[in-house]
């Protein structure tokens, strides 16, 4: 397979297309055929360095993937061959940008038919961090008013759905080219 990867720390500079084998799938695994990924601040942190990890090279990056189920683990029950899932991989884990990847099959679910590859690909870390910041750390409750800051970015539009969903006074903050778009989400 081929896969984008780095041989040392540095800047994407140090990107390179290079030829691997496919990736061994674990009992818990799921194998995908990539279709989407994309890419975060921590992939960024990842090739610079910057991240407090060990460092195993060749470095593939990437966490958030959509992509076709062609290969399951012996345990993996919840999917067939065939499926089109989007899944996140776990931070010491990584490497999306390749044409396979593969994945705890408890970090993927199945794709809805009406939302594309590429948009499924940007949902798992934007969507995950949202999630853990309303629900987890704020534990907002329905009686409650939040203001988010940046409710048309990846995170932010996130946060404002999650915190109108589970029925709190949501405040944003949004640029005017975006004020209807914030509304949509669920800005008060």
């Amino acid at each position: 397979m081929k896969a984008m990867v780095s041989n040392r720390l540095g800047s994407v500079a140090t990107l390179q297309e290079q030829t691997m084998l496919i990736p061994e799938v674990g009992p818990d695994d799921l194998l995908l055929r990539v279709e989407a990924t994309a890419l975060n601040p921590l992939d960024f942190q990842m090739i610079t360095g910057q991240h407090d990890r060990a460092y195993t090279f060749p470095l593939i990056l990437g966490r958030d993937v959509a992509g076709k189920v062609v290969g399951k683990g012996s345990r993996v029950k919840l999917f067939s061959l065939g499926d089109e899932v989007v899944a996140y991989q776990p931070e010491q884990q990584l490497g999306t940008v390749a044409e396979y990847t593969v994945v705890p099959a408890n970090q993927a679910l199945v794709r809805p038919r009406q939302v594309s590859a590429i948009q499924a690909a940007t949902l798992p870390t934007s969507g995950e961090t949202a999630y853990e910041a309303i629900v987890d750390s704020l534990k907002l409750r329905n009686d409650q008013t939040i203001l988010i800051q940046g409710g048309a970015g990846g995170v932010g539009s996130f946060a404002v759905q999650i915190a109108h969903v589970l029925g709190a006074h949501v405040v944003t903050t949004v640029p005017r080219r975006d004020e209807k778009f914030g509304i949509v989400l669920g800005a008060d």
